[in-house]
């Protein structure tokens, strides 16, 4: 009997952990018009959002900017859609993923979508 309760106390303490610590549970939002890109030399293009943004991960300490990679086919279609959002003035909506994967102090995205 003891070992089924041992098993369960730690079937519990797994499930919480996961909970706690899963990239969804520390992904940031935002939603708002691009304001600002900078364009690093390791092919990171940093982006800020004029709107308001939720759940920041630690990591990110530039709290309303993200980031894409564009050296990768992925960053490379994300930063297609980011420019002609940019330039078009048109507002989006960005799920991060919980980490700054691509640039150090800026969430990097999963993805984004227009707001017309």
């Amino acid at each position: 009997m003891p070992v089924i309760r041992f098993s369960k106390i730690i079937a519990a303490f797994c499930l919480s952990f996961a909970a706690a610590y899963s990239p969804v549970s520390l992904a940031g939002s935002a939603s708002g018009v691009i304001i600002n890109l900078t364009f690093m030399s390791d092919g990171s293009v940093l982006f800020s959002i004029s709107g308001t943004r939720n759940d920041t991960p630690s990591c990110a300490s530039a709290t309303n900017r993200f980031a894409i990679s564009s050296t990768t086919a992925l960053g490379k279609t994300q930063l297609a859609g980011l420019l002609t959002a940019y330039t078009t003035g048109t507002p989006i909506g960005i799920l991060g993923g919980g980490s700054c994967y691509d640039y150090y102090d800026s969430e990097s995205i999963i993805y984004f979508y227009t707001l017309d």
